[in-house]
This record gives structure tokens, C-alpha cells and sequence, in this order.
């Protein structure tokens, strides 16, 4: 079931940017990817509001990249295999 914070987003002005984010180089994900994350973890699209809470991509991102040296593929194939890691804090 989805988040009551998912279901006030708007598909064009909300979905679709963030969707381009986590297709771009930034994050590298190919679609098929996304939709896979998508079916277990929704709020992948609460890109900024999952931040402010410690969690989510840019949070893991931020984490393994800048402090543990990850490089993007490995951050990348983890989401993939594991969504649930976006609900994890950085602490």
C-alpha cells in the first residue's frame, strides 16, 4: 500500500523529474531497475523528504560514496537487490 506521502504527488510536476534524476548519471539507474525498486519501496521518489529524514537514496548515496568510498555501481546494485536498504538511517 502506498505511503499517504506518495499519494498526494503529482505524476508530471512530481514523478517524472525525479524519475529523470534516477535515470541520469547522478544515479545511473536504468528503468527496469527503478520499476523493480518501485514495487518494494515507493518512496524512492521522496528523494528529498526521505534526506531530511537520514534515509533514502542521497542519504545511502552520501554514506557509502563520500565516507566509505563505494563507487556508484556497487551503491546502485545493492538498491536494486536490496530496496529495503533505503529505509535504513545514516546513522
Amino acid at each position: 500500500m502506498f505511503s499517504k506521502r506518495l499519494t498526494g504527488l503529482d505524476f508530471d510536476k512530481d514523478i517524472l523529474p525525479i524519475q529523470e534524476v534516477l535515470l541520469s548519471d547522478e544515479y545511473g539507474f536504468e528503468m527496469y531497475e527503478i520499476k523493480h525498486i518501485v514495487n518494494y519501496k515507493p518512496t524512492i521518489f521522496l528523494i528529498e523528504e526521505e534526506y531530511k529524514s537520514h534515509k533514502g537514496i542521497k542519504a545511502l548515496k552520501e554514506v557509502l560514496i563520500n565516507e566509505f568510498g563505494f563507487d556508484l555501481r556497487k551503491v546502485r546494485n545493492l538498491v536494486v537487490r536490496y530496496p529495503q536498504v533505503l529505509s535504513k538511517t545514516n546513522d
